[in-house]
């Protein structure tokens, strides 16, 4: 693709990503997803208590990603933590704030 048209939003080199929550090896769970309804900002994340399923962090960043674990990276260091200290698994695919709030998760 022509250098041309990557100059305005890095948007357009940008992975989707659909409302994916983590479990983190620290014991908390993370939420990332795109930003689609938000021109200003490709993703958002919240960050929740594994424990109390209360958020603890949540906000929106940009990103050029190129997958979802650069996104989730990212939001990882977002909540002060250093994602080479940690691993994580996927515990949920569709994890949008209706479903959050099914599951018990509060303060989004």
């Amino acid at each position: 693709m022509d250098n041309k048209y990557l100059q305005g939003r890095s948007s357009l080199l940008s992975v989707c990503v659909e409302d994916h929550l983590y479990r983190l090896s620290n014991g908390n769970e993370i939420r990332i997803c795109s930003m689609c309804d938000d021109p200003e900002y490709e993703y958002g994340y919240d960050y929740f208590n594994g424990e109390t399923k209360k958020l603890i962090d949540g906000g929106v960043f940009n990103l050029d990603a190129g997958s979802e674990e650069e996104v989730l990276r990212e939001a990882i260091t977002w909540c002060d933590l250093n994602p080479d200290e940690l691993t994580w698994e996927l515990i949920n695919e569709e994890a949008d704030y209706g479903e959050l709030e099914e599951l018990g998760y509060t303060g989004f």
